[in-house]
């Protein structure tokens, strides 16, 4: 099984790739709701609802879930990665980082890696910051290192970091990547 996992900030077209993709090749797609959109009744995210997204992420990608169906290539619109990175940003807190969330959600990343599929290819698409609380905040910046220290750690396949701004050169590079890895 040829899995891809599609990655970025927020807003970055990530599903709109990952559905195009599946579209292009078939196989299978796996979508999730973004953690913005599974706020606590109070507006926020707390470190329990964080864990809950994330283990029902683990969940989609263990290998009896992505061998359903027989499929030999697999897209998803997340790596499970983009957890731990927004934990460590604070991108999903209101007031910035939280380091007791950021400690237990790396105890849980690392407790995953033995459970659920890596990706055979991370596309990592980038775009610059499109909300005043982003440019406010300088969260993409933060999100990008601390995306890039994770991924320096190794152990999850080659990584494509795209331009998310150039639509057409996303989908060329893309492509030719699939074709590629299969």
């Amino acid at each position: 099984m040829h899995y891809l996992a599609v990655t970025g900030p927020p807003g970055a077209g990530k599903t709109r790739l990952a559905r195009r993709l599946h579209q292009h090749f078939g196989g299978k797609l796996i979508q999730d709701r973004p953690l913005r959109q599974t706020r606590d009744p109070d507006g926020g995210q707390s470190l329990s609802r964080q864990i809950e997204f994330f283990q029902r992420r683990v969940t989609m990608l263990e290998p009896p879930e992505l061998e359903k169906g027989n499929k030999s290539f697999v897209v998803s619109d997340f790596w499970l990665g983009e957890s731990l990175v927004s934990c460590e940003a604070g991108s999903d807190f209101k007031e910035g980082p939280d380091v007791e969330a950021s400690e237990s959600m790396a105890e849980l990343w690392h407790d995953a890696q033995g459970r659920a599929a890596r990706p055979k290819l991370i596309l990592v698409l980038d775009a610059p910051p499109k909300t005043p609380l982003e440019m406010q905040f300088e969260m993409g910046d933060v999100w990008r290192r601390s995306l890039k220290r994770l991924l320096c750690q190794g152990g999850h396949g080659p990584v494509l970091w795209l331009d998310a701004t150039d639509a057409d050169l996303v989908w060329a590079e893309a492509t030719a990547a699939v074709v590629a890895m299969r």
